[in-house]
């Protein structure tokens, strides 16, 4: 993650969402060990039941469940597949747009 300068990844299982492994879930796990973490499975550390959205959700959906959430990015889930992410970026980005400013 770090080389790639990602705060957050995906997981998936066989395309569908089931979680997210956040720099925050690493560094909480680091914090809470007494001696240097051991490798762990991805699925010991994931945050799971994370809310996601469709393609025909529309922006305001989005953003609330951002909100409700406190999270900065949801999954885009179709017919159960993951086929991307929306990030509150992209929300700001297409209310500027939205506004006329381009």
């Amino acid at each position: 993650m770090a080389a790639e300068k990602l705060k957050a990844v995906l997981v998936t299982e066989n395309g569908r969402f089931v979680g997210v492994v956040h720099e925050d879930d690493i560094l909480l796990r680091l914090c809470t060990c007494s001696k240097k973490p051991s490798p762990e499975r991805v699925e010991e550390i994931m945050t799971r039941d994370i809310p996601s959205i469709s393609p025909e959700d529309d922006l305001e959906h989005a953003e609330d469940l951002m909100r409700k959430y406190n999270l900065k990015f949801l999954p885009v889930v179709e017919n159960g597949k993951t086929i991307g992410v929306i990030t509150f970026s992209d929300l700001i980005r297409a209310t500027y747009e939205e506004a006329g400013n381009t």
